[in-house]
């Protein structure tokens, strides 16, 4: 029997799917990365998975929970996050 949860179930994690979006946007954008992460998060918000009962929208402001947990994942070494 393996673990509940792992790496598999990330995608299912909105910070993770914000993180790998604002890694994969041109880095010839010349929008700041907090930026690029408001932007991603508003596009996540208005997908059906983040309408459902239960489910909480992100929260898009700079130095929200929200916001500060994608920077931090962006810090952790890749081979850990994604």
């Amino acid at each position: 029997m393996g673990k509940p949860g792992g790496r598999h179930l990330r995608w299912q994690q909105p910070h993770y799917v914000v993180a790998w979006l604002v890694e994969r946007t041109s880095p010839c954008d010349a929008r700041s990365e907090d930026e690029l992460i408001t932007h991603w998060m508003k596009f996540i918000n208005t997908w059906a998975v983040m309408q459902m009962p239960g489910r909480k929208p992100l929260k898009t402001a700079m130095g929200s929970r929200d916001h500060e947990r994608v920077k931090a994942l962006l810090r952790r070494p890749k081979h850990r996050r994604l």
